[in-house]
């Protein structure tokens, strides 16, 4: 049997009875204080992730999603299962997220190009940008190498630790 919504007009209080279709009154009335609610035409429940739930397992009913690897019945099985995998729904990014994740990414990759330039060339300047046997001089140009690089002062002050993709 259907739930039927009256409202108190008055009060604005809702009210849910059960009745089958035939034995529906247009309005009800309260015994104890008199007021009578009326029928009203209940809104319907806009939630896609609820109504195909149900038949979760129930048989051939769910859709394979390739990106998720597996069957899924209905909305909420796919918010279930983009949880449990820390997933978020691209349309619950905030606008331009991934153009912004991109040019943060390019921003990133010139730095450490750069960097790896700035590497490339001091190991040129000393002469140790080559392959060779490991003598006590080329020793000493590699450690003029890291010392002009990234010199201790400045490396153990953290001015070195902005290498990670969200500082940029």
């Amino acid at each position: 049997m259907p739930i039927y919504e009256y409202k108190n007009f008055k009060t604005g209080k809702i009210i849910e009875k059960i009745f089958s279709h035939k034995e529906r009154p247009d309005q009800i009335k309260n015994n104890v204080t008199g007021e009578t609610a009326f029928l009203i035409i209940s809104k319907p429940a806009k939630m896609a992730s609820q109504w195909a739930d149900w038949q979760r397992g129930l048989g051939s009913h769910g859709q394979y999603d390739k990106e998720l690897g597996q069957t899924v019945y209905g909305e909420r099985h796919r918010d279930e299962l983009l949880e449990e995998k820390g997933w978020v729904r691209e349309s619950d990014l905030p606008t331009n997220w991934v153009a912004d994740k991109m040019e943060q990414q390019i921003r990133y990759n010139e730095h450490q190009d750069k960097r790896s330039d700035e590497l490339f060339g001091l190991m040129q300047k000393h002469g140790v940008d080559k392959p060779q046997e490991a003598t006590q001089g080329s020793m000493a140009a590699m450690e003029a190498v890291w010392d002009e690089w990234m010199p201790a002062k400045e490396t153990l002050a953290g001015e070195y630790d902005k290498t990670e993709l969200k500082d940029f």
